[in-house]
């Protein structure tokens, strides 16, 4: 979840995701072509519409061409496929209609690129029109990753983070992503809490990935008769502590073996253990030994301060830090709010002007890089919430 919605920024900016057409004296020519006569430029009415309304206004206007029609000879039917975005001009079972591109201004507005040989039925090349909420979209998914990005934080609503990593320097540390309303845990150092091998001799190589975010334990073998890949599931009811991820292992063959690192241990939430990728395997004439994968050795003399995210102990803190703690707003601060918005509406005006502070913009992929600077305006209320490691 963002600071905004898409939906909040569409209705800041007063977008209607639904996409309309606005015909003026620029884009309002058809020419067009029958099996009855022909060329004649039919003229569309000037306004603004929706896609069926639309393709009812180049109908009428159609068949009110007799060149085109041969006095009343073919009934003309347009369509708009709300699904598809395209329109389609059918000229009815025996009869043809064909379009000339040149000449044709409201031809790209419709979303027909190129000349239409004579056929019954001839329909847009191209989906249109581009749905303003397209441009929102990605310039909304832009920005907030851009105020991640400037504020270094993870998220700005409320997320569980494990075994989040900090290097001391002898004093306080401070969480990215504060205000935090539970500390789980922290420890500054870790201790062995199983090891793990695998004795397939024949394998290129055997690893094992601990993957906090998935809750995962990938073993994998490369080569050889063994070769294999399990995922563990560290949160499943069968391996959700250290000793039940052991016997998991040792079930699985394929070389694999683990052994608890002190039975102490053994209740343990496997979910502890911290990321790590381990070469484990047997290479050539080498046989493989157990590799340590660790958990944190908590400490007890810790102090918070919630607002802030500051941790603080008398002694301060050194070397690695491992935190667990949930963090973020539960409910976002209506000025970081703004900002954001702000800054969406600040490129999105862009972009209906000129482009300008953009390097690309199209249609299809939406590609947007940004080159303007944060707006001064957006950027005073940015800097009241970024990560106090960076200030």
């Amino acid at each position: 979840m963002g600071v905004v919605t898409l939906q909040e920024a569409l209705d800041f900016m007063g977008v209607d995701s639904k996409g309309i057409f606005k015909i003026t004296a620029a884009n309002d020519k058809m020419v067009l072509t029958s099996d009855q006569g022909g060329p004649s430029t039919i003229d569309i009415p000037d306004g603004t519409y929706e896609g069926i309304g639309l393709a009812s206004a180049l109908q009428t206007a159609m068949n009110a061409d007799n060149t085109l029609t041969g006095t009343g000879t073919i009934t003309f039917a347009v369509s708009y496929s709300s699904s598809t975005s395209f329109f389609t001009i059918d000229a009815t079972a025996g009869f043809t209609i064909a379009l000339t591109f040149v000449g044709s201004d409201a031809a790209l507005t419709l979303g027909f690129s190129a000349d239409a040989s004579a056929s019954q039925t001839i329909t847009s090349d191209t989906a249109v029109p581009a749905d303003p909420a397209d441009i929102v979209t990605t310039i909304h998914a832009g920005v907030e990753a851009e105020v991640l990005t400037y504020c270094d934080r993870d998220a700005f609503d409320s997320n569980d983070y494990v075994h989040e990593q900090y290097h001391g320097n002898g004093g306080n540390i401070y969480l990215r992503n504060w205000p935090v309303t539970v500390l789980t845990q922290v420890a500054t150092s870790v201790m062995t809490g199983m090891q793990i091998k695998n004795s397939a001799t024949d394998a290129t190589r055997a690893t094992a990935f601990v993957d906090v975010s998935a809750q995962t334990l990938t073993l994998t073998v490369t080569g050889g008769t063994s070769a294999s890949a399990s995922s563990i599931d560290l949160t499943d009811s069968a391996s959700d502590t250290l000793s039940e991820l052991v016997a998991t292992i040792n079930a699985l063959g394929n070389g694999w073996s683990a052994q608890i690192a002190d039975s102490n241990l053994n209740s343990i939430l496997s979910t502890e253990l911290i990321e790590k990728t381990l070469s484990v395997g047997s290479r050539g004439n080498a046989t493989a030994s157990f590799q340590d994968l660790n958990i944190p050795d908590p400490s007890e003399d810790v102090d918070l301060d919630e607002d802030t995210g500051k941790i603080s102990r008398w002694s301060g803190f050194s070397g690695k830090v491992y935190v667990t703690y949930t963090g973020g707003f539960v409910t976002m601060k209506n000025d970081l709010k703004l900002a954001v918005l702000r800054w969406i509406k600040i490129i999105n005006d862009r972009v209906e002007e000129s482009g300008d502070g953009l390097d690309t913009l199209r249609d299809g992929d939406l590609s947007v890089k940004y080159t303007a600077e944060i707006p001064e305006v957006v950027r005073v209320t940015l800097d009241d919430y970024r990560s106090r490691v960076i200030v």
